[in-house]
């Protein structure tokens, strides 16, 4: 897609990757989305990012969250 699939599309060396680690696994609680470990971006690694909330985004995403 878009002739990158040999830059992109996993992590390995020699490849480009933008990613969030979290400290518990997103896909089984979202709400480890809110505890941002680190971001790599742009070849960039960012410990424990400031993230500016939007209070509307964040109480439709909460919508998703099951108690």
């Amino acid at each position: 897609m878009a002739g990158i699939g040999a830059e992109t599309g996993t992590i390995e060396p020699g490849k480009c990757a933008d990613f969030i680690v979290t400290a518990k696994n997103p896909l089984e609680d979202l709400r480890a989305l809110r505890q941002i470990e680190m971001v790599v971006a742009k070849g960039r690694k960012i410990d424990h990012p400031q993230v500016k909330r939007n209070p509307v985004v964040t109480a439709e995403l909460d919508k998703f969250l099951v108690d």
